[in-house]
């Protein structure tokens, strides 16, 4: 035979019941925080310390364009060969960089040809030499290397 429930003890059940779901909540919650957390906030700075690299970068070959526009800066569009050569140089950790200068009316003056693939991290730079139309270095980089690597912090 099973005993009366007392109106106390009857409450307490509610209670304990209720404190158990409302637990149970919480903890799902910081779990679920933790585990998203941790790797989105490393794939957030990856993707920030990638675009700053790719900054730098395209900084550093802006500057060498800008030397080779400044010793020639009526005909050094049709120096195609050594602007390539240029623009060869620079190796990306994750693969291929892109690199292309652009004038002002967009059209492309020099690429170095290699194809990036997505998803792709931009960044551009000024080249600005007195005597010469403005022209604008264009870097691309893939963050496949950025992502792969996120996926074991996951």
């Amino acid at each position: 035979m099973i005993p009366p429930i007392h109106g106390w003890q009857r409450i307490y059940r509610v209670e304990a019941s209720r404190i158990t779901r409302v637990a149970t909540l919480a903890s799902v919650v910081v779990a679920l925080v933790v585990g998203l957390a941790i790797p989105a906030s490393y794939l957030f700075l990856s993707y920030r310390a990638a675009g700053t690299l790719l900054d730098h970068e395209s900084e550093e070959v802006a500057l060498r364009v800008a030397k080779r526009i400044y010793l020639n800066p009526v005909l050094w569009r049709f120096e195609e060969h050594r602007l390539r050569d240029l623009l060869a140089d620079y190796e990306w950790p994750d693969g291929p960089l892109n690199v292309t200068i652009v004038d002002a009316d967009g059209s492309v003056v020099a690429d170095n040809g290699h194809r990036v693939p997505s998803p792709q991290v931009m960044a551009s730079a000024p080249i600005r030499v007195p005597g010469a139309p403005a022209v604008t270095l264009v870097a691309r980089a893939s963050l496949r290397g950025v992502i792969y690597r996120g996926i074991p912090a996951a």
